[in-house]
């Protein structure tokens, strides 16, 4: 099961680092199989896109952001390229206070192209020259460094980042559009940066097979406190068929907003973090079903004991 690093905080304070969070649960019985840092980088290991300076040991999985060249921007208008029907030049603020022309060819801002001033600027994951990211024109993930090129008789220094780009996912269909809140100029680690663990659940830990699940364990293991879901969404769900249903859709689209660490307005297939009315499992009731089996090869003492305890059986 893959568990952001983010949505366990919504429900629990860590303060330890990923990797001291991993060992914890590993020695707890909730094997962490994989670390991936997307955006973020681990405290001591090197890692994509960040210089080794001061890191030692073997590279961490995953790519992270580099503050100084991967940053929240916005785009005001989406021009048509002079020489490629396929091509768009963007005109981009990135905080710095000085313009930028940025050329793409993301396929979701052709419908905008040559509409002139957007009414409200579209926010973006804007990466500067020397950018390390993925190449989202090749197979896999491929490290790559973002450099200074002329395309089709325009220079192009800066680029507008997919999923693909910044390791979140693997589509190259887009770039990302962000809440309209995001901070022009913020480091994009810092906004949305995660880290999502690969957690294996044994067949006895089925308990926590959900984000509130693990959450629990967290809490159980530090005693920090546990914060569990809203009062309101859980009283909505006890409600009506509608509420219900209402409340779901809700929770789902808020999930979805942060699939994989990105705080974005389009919805992918995530589930939600599971209320505790799903995530807390029940201990069975004894029943025939139960000790059946066992009164067939039990001695007549140990039938006893369990009609003692238990009621009587079938």
């Amino acid at each position: 099961m893959r568990v952001p690093l983010t949505w366990l905080r919504d429900y629990v304070a860590i303060t330890d680092t990923p990797d001291e969070l991993a060992s914890r649960l590993t020695f707890a019985g909730l094997e962490v199989e994989d670390i991936e840092y997307v955006g973020l980088a681990p405290e001591r290991q090197p890692v994509a896109g960040l210089p080794t300076t001061g890191r030692s040991g073997p590279l961490a999985n995953g790519i992270a952001w580099n503050p100084a060249t991967i940053v929240i921007a916005q785009i005001f208008e989406v021009m048509p390229h002079p020489n490629a029907d396929r091509l768009t030049l963007l005109r981009v603020d990135d905080g710095t206070g000085t313009e930028q022309i940025v050329l793409t060819g993301a396929p979701n801002l052709m419908a905008l192209k040559g509409t002139g001033p957007l009414a409200t600027p579209l926010k973006v994951v804007y990466a500067r020259e020397g950018a390390v990211l993925y190449d989202g024109h090749k197979p896999g993930r491929e490290v790559m460094t973002l450099k200074k090129a002329k395309i089709r008789g325009i220079e192009s220094r800066s680029m507008v980042c997919s999923e693909k780009e910044l390791g979140i996912f693997d589509d190259h269909d887009g770039i990302i559009l962000l809440d309209a809140d995001a901070p022009v100029g913020m480091p994009a680690a810092e906004y949305m940066g995660d880290v999502v663990f690969t957690v294996k659940i044994n067949p006895n830990m089925a308990r926590n097979a959900c984000v509130l699940g693990i959450a629990r364990e967290i809490h159980a293991l530090t005693g920090v406190p546990l914060r569990p879901p809203a009062a309101s969404i859980i009283a909505a769900q006890n409600g009506p068929s509608t509420e219900r249903t209402s409340a779901v859709a809700s929770a789902r689209q808020t999930a979805a907003t942060r699939a994989s660490g990105v705080r974005a307005p389009y919805e992918r297939n995530a589930a939600p973090p599971m209320s505790p009315a799903i995530g807390t499992m029940r201990r069975p009731q004894a029943g025939p079903s139960l000790f059946t089996r066992a009164s067939e090869t039990a001695p007549p003492s140990g039938i006893d004991t369990i009609e003692r305890s238990h009621g009587r059986l079938a």
